[in-house]
């Protein structure tokens, strides 16, 4: 397998020394080759040059908070989550929240020898959606062979009144409450229950960041339907509500829209941790802490609690002891 760098010739050989697998772009032999592209000026340009190579992609997107809109841009160009790496402290880390070490200095060459193989092995070429299906399936309309002609005053009535929602940008929707960021330590965990409650609780409104919408289900049938309730939808940049008075907003975030999570993260009062079991969290949840982020309170399952408590203390709680700490 070789590793594919756009570097100078001179590096290349420095790399070499210490293991003898690595070229230029331009001196791709056969398709057992994985494609490494680093932060840089000229991103944009390498990354189109890799994408060409047919091989798989590996972004280096360099430190967690300044390396997203690197994300984001190997993201738009079908890079896979695991292929595109980041440095939280001394964690080597892919979007999707893999581990793949810890390194004091950078991403040295075994590092990302190994960080290669991984994805050479598991065949993670990039894909780009020629077609992207609907973030809500339009059901087909329902054929009528006969439909009465009159209609009650009551519904007449409802018929006229428009459901009413708001667009407003996100960073200004964020500036009307107090925010708590709700974090979750993996993807299938499901935050929604955590985020209704504490609205509830702490007489709030409900924000879902997400690519799609998820969370309306606690509300109602669809979206739209619980839009008129205390939830709230976002997709990163706009929010859509109906409600205007509320004293705290409850973020809840899906942990794919890295760039979302810093904007959020620097609005918010309260940072709170949603996990599952202690095995399957502890990894991303160790991260956050050991990399100095805020976290007011991680709220486990009742019983993961005593597990929890063991080894982060007093930071693990009941929601009920959360509210009662912010009110």
């Amino acid at each position: 397998m070789q590793i594919l760098l756009a570097l100078s010739k001179e590096k290349i050989f420095q790399f070499n020394r210490i293991n003898n697998i690595f070229s230029h772009f331009s001196d791709k032999k056969s398709e057992d080759a994985v494609a490494v592209v680093i932060e840089n000026p000229n991103f944009t340009e390498e990354l189109n040059n890799a994408l060409g190579l047919n091989v798989p992609v590996v972004v280096i997107a360099g430190l967690e908070f300044t390396g997203q809109k690197y994300v984001k841009e190997a993201r738009d160009c079908g890079v896979p989550d695991r292929c595109i790496i980041l440095k939280n402290k001394e964690n080597v880390i892919s979007v999707d929240g893999y581990k793949y070490g810890q390194s004091p200095r950078g991403i040295n060459v075994k590092m990302i020898t190994d960080i290669a193989t991984d994805v050479f092995k598991k065949g993670l070429f990039p894909e780009m959606l020629i077609w992207e299906e609907p973030a809500e399936i339009l059901e087909p309309p329902e054929t009528i062979i006969w439909e009465e002609s009159y209609q009650s005053p009551e519904k007449q009535q409802k018929q006229k009144v428009p459901k009413k929602v708001l667009n407003e940008d996100l960073k200004t929707f964020l500036s009307k409450a107090k925010v708590v960021a709700v974090l979750k330590s993996v993807p299938s965990i499901d935050s929604s229950i955590t985020s209704k409650q504490l609205a509830k609780k702490l007489n709030g409104i409900h924000l879902e960041l997400n690519t799609d919408s998820q969370s309306f289900k606690q509300y109602a049938d669809n979206k739209e339907d619980a839009l008129q309730k205390f939830f709230a939808y976002s997709d990163g940049k706009t929010v859509e509500h109906s409600k205007t008075e509320f004293e705290w907003i409850i973020a809840e975030i899906n942990p794919s829209m890295t760039d979302v999570i810093e904007v959020i993260y620097n609005e918010a009062d309260s940072v709170i941790y949603v996990v599952g079991t202690l095995d399957e969290s502890e990894i991303s949840l160790d991260m956050w802490i050991e990399g100095g982020y805020k976290l007011n309170a991680i709220i486990p399952e009742q019983s993961c609690m005593g597990d929890y408590k063991e080894k982060y203390g007093n930071k693990v709680m009941e929601l009920n002891h959360f509210t009662k700490q912010v009110n």
